[in-house]
């Protein structure tokens, strides 16, 4: 005999029904009414309003956290569990939904080819089974109905139960890993599911895509007086809100250790990208609800494939352990300065353009005390000391490593063969299309659904282009992009190369110079080409784009290589490029 009644949850900590005895763990203050059939038992079971048409490939969040049924590490094994994490699109969290009758679907998982389903362990009928996936065999463990909830989310509930339990975020996690086990259905938040097939408008949303700019200079800029402005203003605006303003929702900032050791002109001025100056700005971002990446350099100056120069500091260490536990005490304390000044980073970037490894030079020759080339022990033993740092401090806090030429499938294959085994969780690739070495958009594609198939975020951490070849005259510093070099190995030649075969696509213009084709360098193609870069980073699986150079104007006193691909003019007026990072992709 069946009754129903209306339940009613309510108050803190634990809760108990009379029917059953049912306990709910984990949350207070949360008020839920549904409709439902309860046996004598006290099993609850939902009978009708199931879905049959669902067929195909979603994502699937759960309504309390926020977060998404994700395969642990992607894996294919049996036993691999089954847990929520935050959206980040891979295939890990995209589940084949196969109709098999009655009701009832298979939940495959893609990671493994559909081979594998989700699987109510050993059948057990009990609260608190843990599910995980198994080869698929069709056994009533792995047979899930899908019931509608009046606000569109699903109760999935498992067939072994008899259908009176459902899959349920269990103890009210919001944590990255909080564990999936079936629990007797009430209706709570925990147990309601939201569905978004993959390759819909809606499986990343707007807020979640990264929509970064570099902001590194701008410390040093505002210091020596200059003023940022929106197009067709004449009143000056912070820079941050013009950005916010445009959908820009993360800032990227370098550190170098001590850039007051390094052998600059005071044209250039770059001894302001330290911890200090980092964390004012962060503190400013995130007072305007933006997101941050550090990007630790661990040099005194611009680190890059060619150029890895050790810290001043540390230049006399020669034991990989000690120049790690060295790395990471320091690491530590800066991620406490930008703590305490209101600008903890969301994300950590450890090592800039590490195709090589770091530190793997001296500060002043090419002799290094302590060789981090990536091939070498010494790489792996200082950087997993930084990244264990890193976790202890805030387990929150996501790490990125970082390679060039992200469009080159065999430079990126060569150096995460010795990054894939590390404890990080986003790939970030520099690609500028004015590099022939970068490669094609087509190869940035291929390499992101590389390694979003591997079980990693990517993130095109650096990109730009030129909305002109003019210059700031008054610098007297060259600017690096032109028409081409001498190899016609950069330039605006060498994005012809990249990107020619899908300008017209695009809406990207081309041209000719002395004879030789090019993309033109307009403010059309500037925001051409990063709505280009930002479509095949998100049709690929990625989960955003960084823009380099950004605010890196040039100014009375502080020299720029970059004015020419900055976010503003000359006149430091915002430039077309802006709208860009509001545009739904």
């Amino acid at each position: 005999m069946l009754k129903r009644i209306k339940k009613v949850l309510m108050g803190t900590g634990l809760a108990f029904f009379a029917f059953g005895m049912i306990a709910l763990t984990g949350c207070s203050n949360l008020v839920e009414t549904s409709d439902e059939l309860v046996s004598e038992d006290g099993k609850r079971t939902v009978t009708s309003g199931y879905d049959t048409s669902l067929s195909g490939t979603y994502y699937i969040q759960n309504s309390f956290s926020g977060k998404y049924l994700d395969v642990a590490n992607g894996g294919t094994s049996n036993g691999t569990n089954i847990q929520q994490y935050e959206y980040n699109g891979s295939t890990a969290q995209q589940f084949n939904l196969v109709y098999l009758g009655s009701g009832y679907y298979a939940i495959k998982t893609v990671c493994s080819g559909s081979t594998q389903a989700l699987d109510v362990w050993s059948k057990s009928t009990a609260d608190g089974t843990n599910i995980a996936t198994y080869k698929y065999s069709g056994g009533t463990n792995q047979q899930f109905k899908f019931v509608k909830q009046s606000d569109g989310s699903y109760a999935i509930l498992t067939r072994t139960s008899g259908d009176s339990s459902c899959l349920d975020d269990y103890a009210w996690s919001t944590s990255n890993g909080g564990n999936v086990v079936q629990w007797s259905y009430w209706g709570g938040a925990c147990q309601k599911w939201n569905l978004t097939k993959v390759g819909s408008s809606s499986s990343s949303s707007n807020s979640d895509f990264m929509r970064g700019v570099d902001v590194s200079c701008l410390y040093a800029l505002e210091q020596d007086g200059a003023l940022f402005y929106e197009s067709g203003s004449s009143s000056s605006t912070d820079m941050l809100t013009i950005l916010k303003n445009h959908g820009v929702n993360w800032v990227r900032l370098r550190v170098w250790n001590n850039p007051s050791s390094a052998n600059y002109t005071p044209m250039e001025n770059y001894g302001y990208c330290d911890i200090s100056k980092a964390a004012s700005v962060a503190a400013r971002a995130k007072k305007l609800g933006m997101k941050v990446l550090l990007d630790f350099h661990y040099s005194d100056t611009w680190a890059d494939p060619s150029s890895q120069c050790t810290p001043k500091m540390w230049d006399s260490i020669t034991n990989a352990s000690t120049l790690g536990s060295t790395a990471a005490t320091w690491t530590k304390n800066c991620l406490m300065i930008m703590k305490n000044a209101g600008g903890l980073p969301d994300m950590v970037q450890i090592g800039n353009e590490i195709n090589g490894g770091f530190m793997f030079a001296s500060s002043y020759n090419s002799t290094p005390n302590c060789n981090c080339y990536i091939t070498n022990s010494n790489f792996s033993t200082v950087i997993s000391a930084i990244i264990s740092a890193v976790r202890n401090y805030n387990s929150d806090i996501k790490i990125m490593l970082h390679l060039a030429e992200g469009g080159n499938a065999s430079t990126i294959s060569w150096s995460y063969a010795y990054l894939k085994n590390l404890d990080f969780d986003v790939l970030g690739l520099s690609y500028y299309p004015f590099f022939k070495s970068h490669g094609t958009l087509s190869g940035l594609s291929s390499v992101i659904k590389t390694y979003v198939a591997a079980g990693k975020q990517v993130v095109v951490a650096e990109t730009s282009f030129p909305w002109t070849v003019d210059s700031y005259a008054s610098d007297n510093v060259a600017n690096t992009i032109w028409y081409y070099n001498d190899n016609k190995d950069t330039g605006l030649s060498s994005a012809y190369t990249n990107l020619s075969s899908l300008a017209s696509t695009y809406g990207i213009s081309t041209g000719t110079y002395s004879g030789t084709s090019i993309i033109q360098a307009t403010a059309a193609n500037q925001k051409a080409v990063l709505q280009a870069i930002f479509k095949v980073v998100k049709a690929a699986g990625g989960d955003g784009v960084f823009y380099w150079g950004g605010e890196w104007v040039a100014s009375s006193n502080i020299g720029s290589t970059w004015e020419n691909q900055a976010l503003f003019d000359l006149n430091h007026k915002g430039l077309a490029v802006l709208d860009a990072f509001n545009d739904q992709y």
